[in-house]
């Protein structure tokens, strides 16, 4: 039998970990295994088997790159040792942040009152069409060299690309559930729920098999 990878998922919540998206993620990629870890709970050293990890996707968190919270820097400075060592990473929305800023990108507000962008958004990225969940405050406003924008979507650099390393980067939610998507990006649709559920999951699939960790 295939020895199956392992995927560490950052939840860095602030008040109550997304459990619901975690749980979304196991039941969806059956052949992978996962590990959580909380930065905003637990400082960087003390994740048990650093170099263990065969993936890491970074999720989103209600916490904004210009609060400077103490764990902010050391989550991104162990990304960035990973994605030199080759291990390909995923950050959704606040991780998609996380790591442009990381890469010298600019991180600010989208909107001038600084409320929560919510719903869903269309994006194509490689030809395909996807509905994905949003809810967000800030964005990606500027690229830097090292990155490469990669959807056609109303927004700029909601799906990026490192040049070099293995690193996709998502400002919409291809992780989310039932619940996320009811509660946080307030989609009252069903049907929209559905769609955005599976176009997440198109997405992560993609991601999985451009760095051989699909089944």
């Amino acid at each position: 039998m295939k020895k199956k990878n392992n995927i560490l998922v950052f939840d860095p919540f602030l008040t109550n970990p997304v459990d619901n998206n975690f749980n979304q993620l196991v039941r969806n990629y059956e052949w992978l295994n996962f590990f959580k870890f909380h930065p905003s709970l637990n400082e960087m050293h003390t994740l048990e088997h650093p170099n263990h990890f065969d993936g890491i996707i970074i999720l989103g968190s209600a916490s904004n790159l210009c609060d400077n919270l103490p764990w902010h820097n050391p989550l991104a400075e162990y990304c960035v040792n990973q994605l030199k060592r080759g291990v390909p990473i995923l950050g959704v929305c606040f991780g998609h942040q996380l790591m442009a800023n990381a890469f010298g990108s600019k991180i600010d507000f989208y909107r001038e009152d600084h409320e929560t962008t919510i719903g869903f958004r269309q994006i194509e990225y490689r030809g395909e069409k996807f509905q994905i969940g949003v809810s967000h405050k800030q964005v990606v406003k500027e690229l830097s060299s090292e990155l490469e924008e990669q959807s056609v979507s109303s927004y700029k650099n909601d799906v990026v690309t490192h040049k070099n390393l293995p690193y996709w980067g998502i400002q919409l939610h291809p992780e989310s559930s039932h619940h996320f998507l009811e509660l946080t990006c307030k989609v009252p649709s069903i049907e929209d729920r559905n769609i955005c559920i599976h176009s997440g999951e198109r997405f992560i699939r993609l991601f999985l098999k451009e760095f051989n960790l699909h089944t």
